[in-house]
């Protein structure tokens, strides 16, 4: 019985490890030398249309149309002044995400394209850095006090300062079995340098994402003045996908993704 039990074990420890090395997550842009991509329905009609450096989410909760074209969210675009796109947030309430289908060919995954350098230092400050550009991200402790908590119908914590929570299942702070009390980590600063211009994430760009990952986070660079910030953050009801698009050193948009 315990050789079967450990068996079973790693087993599912090598399972979890492969599809971890496997997942790229949702997020993608075009790959395609005329500088947009078409999108079509299931007939394979054209619907619309992805533009170069606008991101978009493969959907796996999507029926594929075949095993060419690729199920996906898209509609974001590139805005001119920066917006917050996922659930609960206001303009998507008032986008309506689109679906569709695109080529396969056409996929470029944010995972796939050239990375900045990833360090931790010792005082938990995460930075990301290439011969252009250096990021410094800072995590800590979420503050209630600092705060105005919004409840949901459920009596959930559901809003901080009016932007919706994303990361967390219930509750930001709660006690664990031993008494101690657990609060949820936040995104406390974003400070950004590139080709000598620095900038600073404010409120809107980071209130309510909480549990930043600081393992699955990367960055990388799609192009001379496009970046892409991702995170995979918080587990299970409270996952979910981010991917911020700087573009000629401006936040253009914060796009939060659960694909389930």
């Amino acid at each position: 019985m315990y050789k079967t039990k450990t068996l079973l074990f790693l087993l599912t420890f090598l399972t979890s490890a492969i599809y971890a090395q496997d997942y790229k997550g949702v997020f993608a842009i075009i790959n395609d030398v005329d500088g947009y991509s078409n999108v079509r329905n299931s007939s394979k009609k054209i619907i619309g249309r992805i533009i170069d450096y606008e991101v978009f989410a493969i959907a796996s909760f999507l029926d594929k149309a075949d095993n060419v074209y690729v199920p996906i969210i898209y509609g974001w675009g590139l805005p001119d002044i920066f917006t917050r796109f996922g659930w609960g947030e206001k303009a998507s309430d008032k986008l309506k995400e689109k679906e569709g289908f695109i080529h396969q060919s056409r996929v470029k995954y944010l995972y796939d394209l050239p990375r900045l350098t990833k360090t931790l230092t010792k005082d938990r400050k995460i930075v990301f850095s290439n011969n252009d550009a250096t990021f410094n991200i800072v995590i800590g402790a979420f503050d209630k006090m600092q705060h105005k908590i919004g409840k949901d119908q459920f009596g959930c914590d559901a809003t901080i300062d009016s932007y919706p929570i994303h990361g967390i299942d219930g509750e930001i702070e709660y006690k664990l079995y031993d008494g101690s009390i657990r609060k949820a980590t936040e995104i406390k600063s974003i400070h950004c340098v590139i080709d000598g211009d620095s900038f600073s994430f404010q409120k809107e760009h980071l209130c309510g994402y909480l549990e930043p990952n600081t393992d699955s986070m990367y960055m990388v660079k799609a192009a001379t003045n496009v970046y892409y910030l991702v995170m995979l953050n918080s587990d299970g009801a409270g996952g979910y996908e981010i991917v911020w698009t700087i573009k000629d050193k401006k936040i253009k948009s914060a796009i939060t993704f659960r694909d389930f």
